[in-house]
């Protein structure tokens, strides 16, 4: 299926948005309950997106290009992948590749070179082909609920760990399970990143607050239409998906981390904390 001018796809020029994935996986045989997480990508489901993205006219750039350039007026979007397992590299790098588009890897830095994690050999790789890699902290915890000197180690030993082994500078952080408040942020400029992204539904504006980059979590729910709709910013899935995500946070807001944990646990018999 295809899209084009002739079936309404907007061509004016939008905020820039910003994809998060998680996992691409070559079937889905379910294995230990992981594959019923929303955010498990079926491979031709993911390659399909792409492919979509590249034949209609999308950029896909780095934090550091948008940084350095925020007012281009190119077509620009933003890949990025959270968590840093090894079937980003195995299955989602190849397919970038072969539509020549980059994205960005946010790795958990202690669990680099784990079982089933990437190695450090791996973000090498990514890297020497133009991808990016970024902090997506230390272990993965829920930063808004840390310790100020936790949620230190959590940020600083991240980055300080990406930069020496890949020698590299690591400017930008994506908040685990998108967990963030007032003293996420000011830690975060303490400690020299240039920007933040969470899992707030939204688009990302250049110019405005780099703290706050608002990130749209990719679901295997979501059919090529409603892909299409997202990243050209549809008003009817602004509306649509804008609301449901909005009750989500207050939910989980109301309800506190650790309960919506176990609810989610409950409904999709996966423990998110691997998402």
């Amino acid at each position: 299926m295809s899209y084009s001018i002739e079936m309404g796809v907007s061509q004016e020029r939008v905020p820039i948005p910003v994809l998060a994935y998680h996992r691409v996986l070559r079937k889905l045989a379910f294995r230990n309950g992981e594959l019923s997480s929303p955010y498990v990508m079926p491979r031709l489901q993911f390659e399909q997106q792409m492919k979509y993205l590249a034949e209609n006219g999308f950029q896909a750039v780095s934090l550091d290009e948008v940084f350095l350039n925020p007012n281009s007026t190119a077509k620009r979007i933003i890949i990025s992948f959270d968590d840093g397992y090894k079937d980003n590299y195995t299955v989602a790098f190849p397919i970038l590749k072969k539509f020549g588009l980059k994205a960005i890897f946010f790795v958990i830095a202690n669990r680099i070179g784990t079982e089933h994690f990437m190695s450090w050999d791996n973000l090498q790789m990514l890297l020497e082909a133009k991808m990016e890699v970024q902090s997506h902290t230390l272990n993965h915890q829920p930063l808004s609920t840390l310790s100020e000197l936790t949620l230190m180690d959590e940020l600083v030993n991240s980055k300080i760990l990406l930069e020496q082994r890949l020698d590299k500078q690591v400017h930008f952080v994506s908040f685990p399970h998108g967990m963030y408040n007032r003293a996420v942020l000011k830690t975060c400029k303490q400690v020299g990143y240039w920007g933040s992204c969470n899992s707030d539904f939204g688009y990302f504006d250049p110019n405005g607050d780099l703290y706050r980059i608002n990130r749209f979590m990719v679901k295997k729910a979501y059919g090529l239409d409603t892909f299409v709709h997202m990243v050209t910013a549809n008003w009817q899935f602004k509306v649509k998906f804008g609301i449901s995500n909005r009750i989500r946070q207050g939910f989980t807001r109301l309800i506190g981390f650790e309960r919506y944990q176990k609810f989610y646990q409950r409904i999709y018999g996966v423990d998110e904390t691997v998402t």
